[in-house]
């Protein structure tokens, strides 16, 4: 599973990993924008035949934040 913090490149590293893979389809999947909430819910993708390797794309994790009046 691949998750950080929002706009860190998370769903391009999925792609650039998907473009050296031995997969005969290598085009990128991972929806990757310059934007803030691209990826709106966790998705997997196919990485390898062999061994079999799937990897999972979520959205940017925030920790909330408490704020003392």
């Amino acid at each position: 599973m691949v998750c950080g913090t929002p706009n860190v490149g998370k769903s391009s590293i999925i792609n650039q990993i998907r473009s050296i893979s031995d997969l005969e389809n290598k085009k990128a999947t991972a929806k990757a924008a310059p934007s803030v909430c691209t990826t709106r819910g966790v998705s997997g993708f196919k990485i390898l035949n062999n061994p079999l390797m799937f990897l999972m794309d979520t959205p940017g994790v925030m920790i909330p934040g408490v704020i003392s009046k």
